[in-house]
């Protein structure tokens, strides 16, 4: 209860004039019983006198009066304070206004329940300015989401959760999934435990870091079944604050290559299985054998070298000259 410096406890209306927020009370039947000056400023009235024993629906059009109405009724049947948006239009301006409304019961001296008393929250800028971000936002992510596909290979974000926020169509065909089944999942939720657990792993770095990461990243396809390879730059995102707000990536469908690098040491391995056997098969026909070709194709060289040396095409280039003259 509240007391002033004097002990003397003050009525409830003298402690309602006494908050800057919107006070009011009700009786049973909803016709207004109280209001303190800020109340009857944010109604738009007056005077007290233009709202006391009235109702809701005589002060403001029906819709919300009967919300205002519901709201009192459920805590007189309860007899449990609540908290509620409620909206009202201002009697003189005729603009809406928008309140956070706590309303509980009020008591007589036997404890019986006499009626409701609320206090009020104009949120009405608030949530104007939460109105305008929420189109911001949409124009943004319209935007975004227009920017993604343009990019010719896979492009997607994920929030500070690891959830998916969007992809667009190419990342989407690679990996065989749908956005709308996709929208809001981690993933762990999305891909094989190993593959998913390794993907968060990268994104959480970005986060950790706030620096870009080229790394490769592989799942599994659905409508498939394949192992689809992706070769991933990371970047962090940043809200216009520069606080980070998630993590978006750029991918590059990298399967065929790797089929092919596989293939390539496949075949590689097999060309070194067949030399090795080449090698074992002279080996196993002896030394000398081998040591004598080799000394023979020496010799060859050497014999090669040496006509050149002596410039044997050249002498007789010079003797037919000559023989051509005399005749």
């Amino acid at each position: 209860m509240f007391t002033t410096s004097n002990n003397i406890k003050p009525s409830f209306e003298e402690f309602a004039e006494m908050l800057p927020e919107p006070v009011y009370s009700f009786d049973l039947k909803q016709r207004v019983i109280g209001f303190n000056s800020s109340a009857v400023k944010a109604a738009g009235a007056k005077s007290k006198e233009e709202l006391i024993g009235k109702t809701p629906l005589e002060l403001y059009p029906k819709e919300m009066a009967e919300d205002i109405i519901a709201h009192h009724k459920e805590v007189i049947k309860t007899g449990k304070k609540m908290t509620v948006e409620e909206s009202i239009v201002d009697r003189t301006t005729g603009k809406t206004k928008v309140f956070d409304a706590t309303i509980a019961p009020l008591y007589d001296e036997d404890k019986n329940i006499i009626g409701t008393c609320g206090i009020s929250v104009d949120t009405t800028e608030r949530k104007r300015q939460k109105g305008q971000l929420e189109k911001q936002l949409a124009f943004q992510q319209h935007l975004f989401e227009e920017f993604a596909e343009k990019i010719p290979g896979g492009f997607y974000w994920f929030n500070l959760q690891q959830k998916l926020m969007g992809a667009n169509s190419f990342i989407l065909k690679s990996a065989g999934m749908k956005l709308a089944e996709i929208l809001g999942k981690t993933p762990v939720e999305m891909h094989p435990k190993e593959m998913g657990e390794e993907i968060v792993a990268h994104h959480k770095e970005v986060i950790q870091t706030r620096k870009s990461m080229h790394c490769e990243e592989m799942i599994i396809n659905p409508e498939t079944g394949e192992t689809v390879f992706f070769d991933v730059v990371l970047s962090p995102l940043y809200d216009e604050n520069k606080n980070i707000f998630g993590v978006c990536g750029i991918s590059t469908d990298i399967t065929e290559r790797k089929k092919l690098q596989e293939e390539t040491i496949r075949q590689k391995n097999q060309l070194e299985k067949k030399l090795k056997f080449q090698h074992n098969y002279l080996k196993s026909a002896g030394y000398e054998w081998v040591d004598s070709l080799k000394a023979v194709s020496n010799a060859v060289a050497e014999i090669e070298h040496r006509l050149r040396r002596l410039d044997i095409a050249a002498r007789l280039e010079c003797a037919i000259s000559m023989i051509s003259s005399i005749s």
